[in-house]
């Protein structure tokens, strides 16, 4: 399948916005939907752009030759579960930063 820069960024965006979306969740749940924009954008880019790395890096190891090669079971797994792992990272992050993150008045 030919994949234009433009076909990429939308992609992109998109997988951005699924994790920003999923971590804002998260945090509107763990503070009872008392939090301010400041801890919201906090977590929304932190989610986003760690669902966009998980994803990219199981990505690439599924379609890694070293690692398909000497890891056939890893390279498996992570063509199964690479959006779920992503989900996992992605909210353990948005968890980790909503909670640790300062309040601002």
């Amino acid at each position: 399948m030919f994949l234009n820069s433009t076909a990429a960024l939308i992609i992109i965006a998109a997988e951005f916005v699924v994790g920003a979306l999923l971590g804002l969740a998260l945090a509107a749940l763990l503070f009872r939907f008392r939090m301010g924009g400041w801890r919201a954008l906090v977590t929304a880019v932190s989610a986003g752009t760690t669902f966009v790395v998980a994803v990219g890096l199981a990505g690439w190891a599924c379609w890694s030759p070293s690692i398909s090669s000497k890891y056939p079971g890893i390279a498996n797994l992570l063509t199964n579960y690479a959006y779920p792992i992503a989900v996992v990272c992605s909210l353990a992050a948005s968890a980790f930063v909503s909670l640790g993150s300062p309040k601002r008045r």
